[in-house]
């Protein structure tokens, strides 16, 4: 009850930071031993990946970081908009995945994190950050950090997308979450609300954000 009132309200108070579900350690493990064989492509968006990063992130640009790649599935097409893309994940799996999947191209870089930064990608270094079906997976305090990485590392100027989850639900494995939240997280790190839409059978949120 507390976690959706903080919700409602946005505000990360006492329920949202105690929750303890959806830990890296937790994702790590989880994601580690998932069979990736379909290559994420059973998670497939209701648009086509082209369709939505092309509605969501239009044009080319210099540099991409993307959050939580997995297998590759949307990295694919994201290499084709960006001179430089770097693919940050909680597990070797993954960016090992991503590396069958892409290859050793020039302007890609793999980066393992601890689940709640942006190791090595520098303040004011980045066009996009992009991430979908890896924050409807993390605690807020998780969500929280990460959103004060994008705004530490993206340009004046730049853009994130980010799908998150808009409610708590077992079923998804979605951890408690709420546009109203997300949004109050990202104002308060110096980012801008440019949109919200809801999206998928979770209720999940995309946020479009704007440094």
């Amino acid at each position: 009850m507390l976690l959706r009132i903080e919700g409602r309200r946005g505000v990360l108070g006492p329920a949202h930071r105690r929750y303890r579900g959806q830990t890296p350690l937790d994702n790590r493990e989880l994601w580690s031993g998932y069979d990736w064989s379909g290559g994420g492509l059973e998670w497939g968006p209701a648009e086509s990946r082209d369709a939505l990063i092309g509605r969501l992130l239009p044009g080319a640009h210099e540099s991409i970081v993307e959050i939580g790649p997995g297998a590759g599935r949307f990295s694919e097409v994201l290499v084709e908009r960006a001179r430089r893309l770097v693919l940050v994940d909680v597990t070797d799996e993954a960016l090992q995945r991503c590396r069958e999947q892409l290859g050793e191209r020039p302007g890609v870089e793999y980066v393992r994190t601890d689940g709640a930064s942006l190791p090595g990608v520098d303040g004011g270094s980045t066009d996009v950050v992009w991430s979908f079906e890896a924050f409807v997976h993390m605690q807020p305090v998780d969500v929280a950090a990460y959103v004060g990485e994008i705004a530490r590392v993206l340009r004046p100027g730049g853009r994130a997308v980010i799908h998150h989850a808009g409610r708590r639900d077992r079923s998804g494995w979605r951890a408690p979450m709420s546009a109203e939240l997300f949004a109050r997280l990202a104002r308060e790190r110096g980012l801008e609300v440019e949109s919200q839409e809801t999206w998928g059978t979770y209720d999940d949120v995309i946020s479009v954000l704007f440094r």
